[in-house]
């Protein structure tokens, strides 16, 4: 390597050092200055402590003595490469300056540092008198998830769903949704279907309420029924047998659809066996069940009104110069029962039949079809009586605004009278 007399002049007089006194400096703040300090010969010491840089103050870190001058760099390379061969100047400077450091430091690019950074300070690290500040690592990738997660962009607190809670999940278990699903076809393989027990037991134990449920509403339907069977017929035997009036004696007639029911009570009237002013009644059943006032009435031939407005009848003979008929019944409405007894007298007797028959008028008189009657008023014992004037007698009065009675004579009405009272004294 040739160079120039400049140079040789300056190796001459000893300017340049050493090997041993080779000692790298921090760069100074123009680009591509080296700074060599003279010192004569000696084992090489550790650089003393920098002095306390005071505030806002730039004091350099020391003094170096005046440098050989050369115009290039590629002047003083050549000279430094001509006293020191291979990787002399290398090895020098690895006692000095860690290789990481020395690395780190010259892969930094001047535009990366601080601006507002000392540069004594950066000086000072340079060469190896300030340890590198320890920078904290990065948080674990967990940490970070969670604070995205928890943090919106905008610093508020962001909700939590299942969904987030899932990804989670599954970045922390190392899995995807492929395994999930195949871990689960291979559960139901070995398994079978998931089923919920809590669900089951309790989707079973309403069934099971639902079933004791309608077991019983059915049984209290059927209870329902039978005891309203019951009741109805019970109330039936009550409306047929209950008296009206005190008797001495009571007859069950079986009646039977083959025969009228004034026919057959007529054959009873007439052969009935009573001392003078007893009364008998009738309860009048069909098959052994007593008939109800509607039907009663409905056999007697009477008006619809009077029918639906009926709530009990008694039906009877009093032993009084022959047997003579009598009815009573009790009504809900006295207008409307009024109305229709009148609507009924025209054609009473043929409703009444044979039972209201009298006993004087010959059989073979009577006409297939009776003649119509005409009532008139009258007043017996402070009542009202509407009465017929013709062979065929049938009188009726309201002995009560509620109660009825309808027979054949005037003995039979006191009777009947003087029984009420009795009964009302009781």
């Amino acid at each position: 390597m040739e160079i120039d007399e400049e140079n040789k002049k300056a190796l001459v007089d000893n300017t340049l050092p050493s090997k041993d006194e080779l000692l790298l400096v921090a760069p100074t703040q123009e680009p591509h200055s080296v700074m060599v300090v003279n010192t004569p010969t000696q084992p090489i010491t550790p650089p003393k402590p920098l002095p306390v840089i005071e505030k806002n103050v730039e004091k350099p870190i020391m003094q170096a003595p005046p440098l050989p001058k050369f115009k290039t760099v590629e002047a003083l390379a050549k000279a430094v490469s001509s006293l020191y061969t291979g990787n002399a100047v290398v090895e020098a400077t690895k006692k000095i300056f860690p290789v990481a450091k020395v690395e780190k430091e010259v892969e930094k690019s001047p535009l990366q540092s601080t601006a507002a950074a000392n540069p004594f300070e950066r000086s000072a690290r340079e060469i190896g008198l300030e340890e590198e500040p320890v920078r904290e690592k990065n948080p674990p990738p967990e940490i970070n998830a969670i604070k995205k997660s928890a943090e919106t962009d905008t610093g508020l607190p962001r909700v939590r769903t299942y969904a987030n809670d899932i990804s989670t999940e599954i970045r922390k278990r190392n899995t995807t949704l492929t395994s999930i699903v195949g871990a689960e076809q291979q559960r139901t393989i070995t398994e079978g279907p998931y089923e919920d027990t809590a669900a089951i037991t309790k989707r079973a134990n309403r069934m099971r309420m639902f079933l004791m449920g309608s077991v019983f509403l059915i049984a209290i339907g059927i209870l329902s029924l039978g005891a309203a069977f019951v009741f109805n017929k019970q109330t039936n035997i009550t409306a047929s047998e209950r008296l009206l009036i005190p008797a001495n004696h009571s007859r069950a007639v079986e009646y039977s659809p083959e025969e009228a029911l004034p026919i057959t009570l007529g054959k009873i009237k007439n052969s009935a066996t009573l001392n003078l002013g007893e009364v008998e009644a009738f309860v009048i059943t069909k098959n052994g069940i007593p008939l109800t006032t509607t039907d009663i009435l409905g056999l007697f031939g009477a008006p619809n009104e009077l029918v639906r407005n009926a709530r009990s009848v008694m039906v009877g003979v009093h032993a009084f110069d022959r047997n003579q008929p009598f009815i009573l019944i009790t009504v809900s409405a006295y207008d409307h029962a009024f109305d229709a007894m009148l609507s009924w007298e025209t054609r009473m007797n043929e409703g009444l039949g044979n039972f209201f028959r009298p006993s004087s008028l010959a059989p073979a008189s009577i006409a297939s079809t009776p003649p119509a009657l005409i009532f008139t008023d009258r007043t017996i014992k402070n009542t009202d009586v509407r009465e017929s004037q013709l062979e065929w007698h049938i009188m009726y009065a309201f002995l009560r605004p509620d109660l009825i009675l309808i027979t054949t004579n005037e003995s039979t009405l006191r009777e009947v009278i003087t029984r009420l009272s009795l009964q009302s004294s009781k």
